[in-house]
């Protein structure tokens, strides 16, 4: 059987593109988490929706799981085989941006498509879609990131990527075609999401269980016309949060995210000088139609701001905006080069605090453990409009691997492709994580 298989998906889509080398099935089948899973049988990578309605009805022909995997920026084992004698499916191959309606207010893109590609794609037309993106947008891919969903730009106003959508193109386990919203409809465009039941978001959140997404439609809004940021010096994280959550309730603000001790130490060794010594600060960004409504917008937040801490110079958000998907290099791994590894949660506010102080007192119990074998910890928080997004991280000193090492730049790569395994470490980590 598996020999009958493998020759109708190299019928399918071509013998280059059915991959069955042990190093390239490991390689396919790893996610960010380090956590181990089973391999994937065959890596198949298909060049259009056709040939993944053909693969997707080989698989359930002959029995074997199926899994759909984007830009592989995940670290929560979505698209990692759980069971043996799977058929993984490489997204990437479809990468082609069909339409973008700057009347209708929508653009359609393939889901192995990146944001990046979206971004740049979409601004030239005078729009952008709401959320635009996680800060892995440079290799995260629509699909991918609506299988899992996301947020980052855009989120302190418009909330979770599966807010931006207003249609799916899906290939069932059948093998069956639907889309969803007003996009089904045989003589109308994807305007509108809301055409019956929302099927949409049957698919939105899904990790790729209920169907293999192939096109996405993404509501557009016009790319505004003047940013401004902000950035505060916090007391403590208790203010920090507190700030984050009133701001994020007034939805005024683009993002709005917090740093701790570590992130503000990276960044202060990356040339924000003014950020050494600081534990806790809060950066916002605001997008406004005009210098006017972003300055009224800017200044509201500010009187927010100023209550739980100073202002400090505002130069991080505008730095992150002025590169928004150049940040992976420095998020993949620690200060010196360690493995990273994160952890996140979505709270309403009246869960953060609670949240918030767990996760600490968890710190603060395996501190002593944790110190021992060298793994240090950071938080990032954001607000997801109202709501709070809480991401705690690990790192230590370990073997980042083929997948890490290709994301960062050719000489931090080299710097730290000797880096030997550190298992003990890495045991006590991923326990950790998992406990937390």
């Amino acid at each position: 059987m598996n020999e009958q298989l493998e020759a109708k998906l190299v019928a399918t889509v071509g013998a280059s593109h059915v991959l069955r080398e042990e190093l390239d099935l490991s390689y396919y089948s790893t996610d960010l988490s380090m956590e181990p899973r089973e391999l994937a049988a065959w890596v198949v990578q298909p060049g259009s929706a056709e040939e993944v309605e053909a693969v997707v009805r080989l698989a359930a022909e002959a029995g074997a799981p199926l899994v759909p995997r984007g830009g592989a920026m995940s670290y929560t084992h979505t698209f990692v085989p759980g069971r043996p004698g799977c058929v993984l499916l490489d997204m990437r191959r479809l990468d082609v941006i069909h339409e973008v309606s700057a009347e209708d207010l929508f653009v359609i893109a393939d889901c192995g498509v990146t944001w990046e590609q979206v971004y740049l794609a979409v601004s030239e037309q005078g729009g952008r879609t709401p959320y635009w993106g996680p800060l892995s947008g440079r290799f995260a891919t629509v699909g991918g990131t609506l299988s899992n969903n996301s947020s980052f730009f855009g989120s302190g106003r418009y909330g979770l990527a599966s807010e931006a959508v207003l249609g799916l193109e899906v290939i069932l386990a059948s093998g069956e075609r639907i889309r969803t919203g007003a996009w089904s409809h045989r003589n109308s465009g994807p305007f509108m999401r809301y055409h019956g039941p929302d099927l949409t978001g049957l698919f939105l959140g899904d990790a790729g269980a209920l169907g293999v997404k192939t096109k996405a439609a993404l509501r557009l809004v016009p790319l505004p016309e003047a940013t401004v940021g902000l950035a505060f010096e916090c007391a403590d994280f208790d203010a920090s949060n507190a700030c984050l959550l009133e701001m994020g309730r007034t939805e005024l603000a683009a993002e709005v995210y917090g740093f701790d001790p570590l992130y503000n130490g990276v960044f202060a060794d990356a040339g924000f000088s003014f950020l050494e010594g600081i534990d806790w600060t809060l950066f916002v960004t605001v997008d406004a139609a005009n210098d006017e409504l972003a300055e009224a917008a800017a200044s509201h937040l500010r009187e927010i701001g100023l209550r739980y801490g100073k202002e400090i110079d505002p130069s991080v958000p505008l730095a992150v905006r002025a590169d928004p998907f150049g940040a992976v290099p420095q998020v993949l791994t620690g200060p010196k080069g360690e493995l990273w590894i994160p952890l996140h949660g979505l709270f309403p506010p009246s869960k953060a605090k609670a949240a918030a102080d767990v996760t600490m007192t968890f710190m603060e119990e395996n501190a002593s453990l944790m110190a021992e074998h060298g793994i240090q910890t950071s938080i990032l928080t954001a607000a997801n409009g109202k709501d709070f997004l809480f991401e705690p991280s690990f790192y230590w000193s370990d073997a980042l691997g083929k997948f890490r090492l290709e994301k960062l730049t050719p000489e931090r790569a080299e710097k730290l492709r000797e880096v030997p395994p550190n298992l003990p470490a890495r045991e006590v980590a991923l326990r950790l994580r998992r406990e937390l």
